[in-house]
């Protein structure tokens, strides 16, 4: 079996929305939490602004930092433009720039499939995979399906 994919460029943009979906979901839920607890202690609400405040200003300081640092890596070749090939032994990368990134499928230590992309942890590093980059819904199967047989651990996270 051999999977190609279109040719992709991973964006600081890309991986900031990312981010930002997961981050909002989790936030609210914690939000949400907070509120049934404040409600069911009945606790004043000035004593749950005393909460948010603190958490707020952590939250922009978090998402101000990131952003720092993944525009500082914009020169990093993960952000070059690049295609996959899946065989039943290893994923090869090709970059633009002619350069080749084999990843043994042994190697890999597992695979979180998120809604939009596959993370890929391996030994020593982790990769990006958006699903969009995959040709069909054929080549996704095929590639959860190779996870399977090859017994990586696969973690499907919303």
């Amino acid at each position: 079996m051999q999977i190609i994919s279109r040719e992709y460029r991973w964006t600081v943009r890309d991986l900031c929305k990312d981010i930002i979906i997961e981050f909002s979901l989790k936030f609210s839920v914690v939000l949400i939490v907070l509120a049934i607890f404040i409600k069911l202690s009945g606790l004043p609400l000035r004593v749950m602004l005393s909460f948010l405040v603190p958490i707020l200003i952590l939250i922009v300081l978090f998402v101000s930092l990131l952003l720092t640092f993944l525009i500082a890596q914009e020169n990093n070749r993960a952000y070059k433009a690049h295609q996959f090939e899946i065989g039943d032994e290893r994923i090869k990368i090709y970059f633009v720039d002619g350069s080749i990134i084999e990843i043994n499928l042994g190697n890999i230590q597992r695979v979180v499939k998120r809604r939009t992309y596959y993370f890929i942890v391996s030994q020593k590093q982790f990769y990006y995979l958006p699903s969009k980059a995959f040709s069909s819904q054929e080549d996704i199967y095929n590639f959860n399906s190779l996870l399977k047989n090859k017994k990586i651990n696969l973690t499907w996270k919303l």
